[in-house]
């Protein structure tokens, strides 16, 4: 295994987990608690950041093992009727997960132009794959896939609450990924990148 996979590996662990986490505190602590209003996907932050590290490929994976683990924590917190663990799974979560790829297609140029230190360039790379990223799992999840299958929510893209968790959490995943760019980029750049040369990220981390 090259230090590059290790790399790999342990970014996908590090989002693993810090989703995981999120998704116990969130989804399960929250609805017993019922202190859920607003459905803030709290959860998508790490993959986004991940997204933005590993490009869209190494995404698609992660997005499927966080959606199956994901799914398998709020099955007993959600009430889908008529529809099986299964269907839950691949649909209700694993294919919104996925979708998180999306961020992954700045990956390249945010990297490039993090590295060359033209951060307003950076920055807007990140606003928009931050947007279309958490746009796109909102729309899979509580948009068309239960659209699809009949299910009637309160939570859909008519109303307000459906934006307003969109706006929060595009704007908490912006803000935390520009800061990241901004005072540790090498949070975002990893000491392999796939998009930067070996002499590009020497010279970063020796900065």
């Amino acid at each position: 295994m090259n230090r590059r996979t290790r790399q790999l590996l342990t970014d996908a662990l590090i989002a693993i987990v810090l989703s995981t986490v999120l998704t116990i505190i969130f989804h399960v602590y929250g609805y017993n608690l019922s202190l859920v209003t607003l459905h803030l996907e709290w959860s998508i932050i790490p993959i986004i950041w991940f997204a933005f590290r590993q490009g869209p490929a190494a995404t698609v994976m992660v997005g499927l093992i966080q959606g199956l683990i994901s799914g398998l924590i709020i099955w007993n917190t959600t009430t889908v009727e008529g529809v099986s663990l299964f269907m839950f799974l691949a649909l209700y979560q694993v294919l919104p997960y996925i979708s998180l790829a999306v961020a992954g297609l700045f990956a390249k140029y945010t990297q490039k132009t993090l590295n060359n230190r033209r951060l307003s360039s950076t920055y807007l790379n990140i606003v928009t794959g931050s947007i279309l990223a958490v746009l796109a799992f909102y729309l899979l999840c509580y948009g068309i896939i239960p659209y699809a299958f009949g299910e009637m929510s309160e939570f859909t893209v008519l109303t307000s609450r459906f934006w307003i968790s969109v706006g929060i959490i595009s704007l908490v995943t912006i803000i935390i990924l520009c800061m990241l760019a901004r005072w540790k980029p090498q949070a975002i750049i990893p000491k392999r990148s796939q998009y930067l040369s070996r002499k590009e990220t020497s010279s970063l981390l020796n900065d």
